[in-house]
């Protein structure tokens, strides 16, 4: 028995009647991938950050280094965000 259609041409032509998403789902769906997107760049930074720790305590000193200018750099940041609530909150 000969079919006619191949499984990967029943496949394009079901994805084919899915319906286009409204703008809601649309956006819902966009704002889903942002936010994984940030998770996985998350995930990224603490693995960095905890690859740092670990070559810095095996005495890697250039570690050291890129690990206390992260440091400062979260510091710095912090003092910004905390002008900027202080900023927003006066008015």
């Amino acid at each position: 028995m000969k079919l006619k259609y191949s499984a990967a041409t029943l496949v394009l032509l079901a994805a084919c009647d899915v319906p286009a998403p409204t703008t809601e789902e649309a956006k819902q769906q966009e704002q889903t991938q942002q936010q994984l997107q940030e998770l996985q760049q998350q995930g990224q930074d603490d693995l960095y950050r905890q690859q740092l720790e670990l070559e810095c305590f095996d005495g890697d000193k250039k570690a050291c280094d890129n690990q206390q200018k992260l440091q400062e750099i979260d510091a710095a940041g912090d003092a910004l965000e905390g002008v900027a609530e202080a900023a927003n909150a006066g008015g």
